[in-house]
């Protein structure tokens, strides 16, 4: 029985609301404003995933199974950092997730932990997001019960440790039925003409070539929203990108994002549920006009995905089971770049000179040319910024796709995409010959009419005194 927050006052006599295992956060929000982790009463008097001694612990409804909290941020810690002599250094105070350069600028270690990822200490000891991960040296350790989690310092969320392949690994038969009877094993992560050469099928999902991974859960699985898509959390593989070179080291991979058959629009003013609308039958990567259907002021197509969480996601769809999405392709698609907030820059992006022993500049948007000459690099031309994703459309092929990053106008605040200035300076002056062409048309015609007008009432002018004398003359004589 739920007799807390809104289910407190008594209603038809009754004080509550009846729970039945672990319920749902819609259930939940019946009685809690914005319930965020579900919760039930347990009956042993204390286990694993319970954080403070009570009678309850936190749950997931799928499952019906207890679990450890999710991983919070503390909004101002301080690590224990030890020294070279033993004793513990007095470090920097942080604040929720913070950018690594800013770890390593207050003198934490990072190696120890990841080469790419961001860390901060946690509200609880314990918590869902901690696990087993492998180090830069490549060790295997774990940080479950250390009081810190691996997080995102684009969204301040926390998040498992990257997905590692492990080095050597054998291929169950039902996974890949092997093409001449031997066991089928693969170093790291094996490219899709290897996996072709030794299996007579492939694993039901999105056709990317895949590992086993030194983790059961890490951070590049993704959960299934589609019941024909295999579920790869806590399964101990994950998609993976090939070495490009030998003595490479090959890298995880989220799922690329594909769009779902067929799926239901819940969303905007004519679609959503919870105000009592039926959902529209959207196909593949449907049409702006379809999703306008639903959202008036839709700007993009969109669809939903058959994995929960996939490679093209933005920062606001992430883990959200839906993503932008091309109509000719039908796939799923990367969103229009846009400036942080507020930023700062890897010092290793400035002179090298121009930054020794001072912070990473920090930035607001997209900044100005000045700024960026004065704080980073004097050489600097274009404007530039961090991007709220990784990879976004207006980043170029072999200059900044993927890096966070874009150039950017100042006074617009908008991304620059250089790899479509030819085009866009062709267009402007066929357009421009275009224009001249028309005004010179247009020219030639006016002057025509000029010169047909003038003709016509010089013609008058001199047949008109003519007519007149005749006639004076005629009525004279007569």
């Amino acid at each position: 029985m739920h007799t807390e927050q809104k289910c407190a006052n008594k209603k038809n006599g009754i004080i509550g609301k009846q729970m039945n295992g672990c319920p749902s956060l819609a259930l939940l929000a019946d009685c809690e404003l914005k319930p965020e982790q579900s919760w039930c009463f347990i009956n042993e008097s204390s286990c694993f995933e319970q954080i403070k001694k009570q009678n309850w612990s936190y749950c997931e409804p799928a499952t019906q199974a207890t679990m450890l909290p999710y991983c919070e941020c503390e909004p101002f810690w301080k690590g224990d950092e030890k020294a070279a002599d033993g004793t513990t250094k007095n470090m920097p105070l942080q604040y929720g997730c913070p950018e690594r350069s800013t770890l390593e600028d207050s003198g934490y270690s990072m190696m120890d932990k990841s080469t790419t990822q961001s860390w901060c200490k946690t509200t609880d000891k314990r918590c869902f997001e901690q696990d087993t991960y492998q180090t830069p040296a490549g060790d295997v350790t774990t940080n479950l019960g250390a009081n810190w989690v691996f997080c995102d310092a684009n969204t301040g969320e926390p998040e498992l440790p990257d997905c590692e392949c492990q080095t050597h690994w054998t291929v169950e038969d039902e996974v890949c039925k092997s093409l001449d009877g031997a066991t089928v094993e693969f170093d790291g992560c094996p490219s899709a003409q290897a996996w072709e050469s030794r299996c007579a099928n492939k694993r039901n999902g999105t056709g990317q070539p895949w590992c086993k991974t030194t983790e059961g859960r890490c951070k590049q699985q993704s959960g299934s929203n589609d019941k024909y898509i295999e579920n790869m959390v806590g399964q101990g593989w994950s998609y993976c990108t090939p070495a490009a070179e030998v003595g490479a080291k090959a890298k995880a991979a989220e799922p690329t994002c594909q769009c779902k058959p067929h799926w239901n629009n819940t969303e905007g003013p004519r679609c959503a549920q919870e105000d009592g609308n039926l959902p529209i039958l959207m196909n593949g990567c449907p049409e702006l006009g379809d999703i306008r259907r639903c959202e008036y002021e839709a700007k993009e197509s969109w669809c939903v995905t058959t994995y929960k969480m996939c490679e093209q996601q933005n920062s606001e769809a992430d883990s959200k089971g839906w993503s932008y999405c091309d109509t000719k392709t039908q796939q799923g698609h990367y969103a229009q770049c846009e400036c942080k907030k507020s930023w700062e820059t890897n010092r290793d992006e400035c002179n090298a000179e121009q930054v020794k022993d001072k912070k990473a500049p920090h930035f607001r948007g997209c900044p100005k040319v000045q700024d960026l000459k004065e704080l980073c690099d004097t050489d600097v031309e274009m404007t530039w910024c961090e991007t709220k994703d990784e990879t976004c459309r207006g980043q170029e092929e072999g200059v900044n796709w993927g890096k966070g990053w874009v150039e950017c106008d100042f006074s617009t605040q908008l991304p620059v995409n250089h790899g479509n200035v030819g085009a866009t300076v062709g267009i402007t002056f066929v357009v421009t010959v275009v224009v001249c062409i028309g005004v010179f048309v247009l020219f030639l015609w006016g002057y025509k009419k000029y010169l047909d007008g003038h003709r016509r009432r010089y013609s008058a002018e001199l047949l008109e005194p003519a007519t007149s004398g005749a006639y004076e003359n005629y009525a004279t004589h007569k």
